[in-house]
């Protein structure tokens, strides 16, 4: 017995799944966009793939939109290409981009989809980067005005968002900043020593590229974060990565996906049922794109996208296993996930 309760969603969730532009799109020179820091970083990723055609994507739209109705889908999560809308320093709007974007939103909504748009996904132009300074600058981060004071608030803001993370990822601990804050704040978290060192946890499973899987972790996530704020919360990224294997007539049964994803949509009702607002669920990804590390060899879609990193082929969309399990899914609000 997983739920004390229906195990039908509240009516209106919203299922779905996730991309983002620089995984997913391809035509990197194509409709005006120009060159962003993450294609330069890709190029350094053999013998993996680079993003130049990804999925394609951007070529592939309306055939993508229309597998995602035909799943059932009512929202798709993608990001927006900075690149793409504003190419150059000069600050001016880049017609093909908001076009692209435009049409392909107008397929979503044509298609009963929901659009959630994320408006920065790790693809900062090569033009903010040389001209500005990238993210060190505070020309990117665009204070409210010249007013020192409001530099002063951009910059302690950055401190505590952008930096906090990669601070502590880099150097293994908080910076003077941080700390200094939790001593003004009376704020004394118990960190001990080692505890940032990377360990296995033994009560989990790995997947192929030791990634913990713990829906059990999604529950106490979900939980926290809700009690904490209290804001409405939707999954954007929770998908299992994979080799996936395409048989001779066409087929991916990738059972293992559909037993992840069965055992986290369990997790989100139980916080559900527990109270929490969850309004929506989009795991990663729709189709399979690039991975951030390991080229498209790493497949985390619902459709499978017919190319290797050393040749993209046709680029050829098909339904795996778990596309066919997740519209059942849908079809049933939740309450069938055999």
């Amino acid at each position: 017995m997983y739920y004390k309760e229906n195990p039908k969603f509240p009516e209106g969730f919203m299922w779905g799944a996730s991309s983002a532009a620089w995984q997913v799109e391809g035509g990197v020179a194509d409709g005006g966009r120009t060159p962003a820091m993450i294609d330069l970083n890709s190029k350094k990723k053999k013998p993996y793939a680079d993003d130049s055609i990804c999925a394609d994507h951007y070529h592939r739209y309306k055939e993508d939109v229309a597998l995602m109705a035909e799943c059932g889908f009512s929202s798709y999560r993608f990001s927006i290409s900075w690149s793409r809308i504003i190419p150059h320093s000069d600050g001016k709007v880049n017609p093909e981009g908001i076009a692209f974007y435009n049409d392909l939103i107008n397929e979503l909504v044509k298609n009963g989809i929901t659009p959630i748009i994320t408006l920065y996904h790790y693809d900062l132009p090569v033009w903010v980067f040389e001209e500005l300074g990238g993210w060190k600058s505070r020309k990117t981060i665009y204070p409210k005005t010249c007013n020192p004071a409001d530099q002063i608030a951009a910059m302690n803001a950055e401190e505590l968002t952008e930096k906090i993370w990669n601070d502590t990822y880099v150097y293994g601990e908080y910076s003077n900043f941080v700390k200094r804050y939790w001593k003004e704040k009376d704020i004394h978290p118990d960190i001990r020593p080692g505890e940032f060192a990377l360990c296995a946890n033994p009560y989990v499973e790995y997947t192929d590229w030791d990634w913990a899987i713990d829906p059990v972790g999604m529950e106490y996530m979900l939980r926290d974060l809700y009690n904490r704020y209290n804001k409405p919360l939707m999954i954007t990224e929770n998908g299992f990565g994979a080799f996936d294997t395409l048989t001779a007539d066409k087929k991916v049964h990738d059972d293992y996906r559909i037993h992840f994803l069965r055992e986290n949509i369990r997790a989100v009702k139980r916080a559900i049922d527990k109270d929490v607002e969850v309004i929506a669920y989009c795991p990663w990804s729709a189709v399979d794109l690039l991975s951030t590390s390991n080229g498209v060899e790493k497949r985390y879609g619902l459709i499978y996208v017919d190319r290797t990193d050393d040749d993209p082929k046709q680029c050829e969309r098909i339904r795996k296993d778990s596309f066919y399990w997740y519209k059942k899914v849908i079809a049933s609000n939740g309450a069938d996930l055999d």
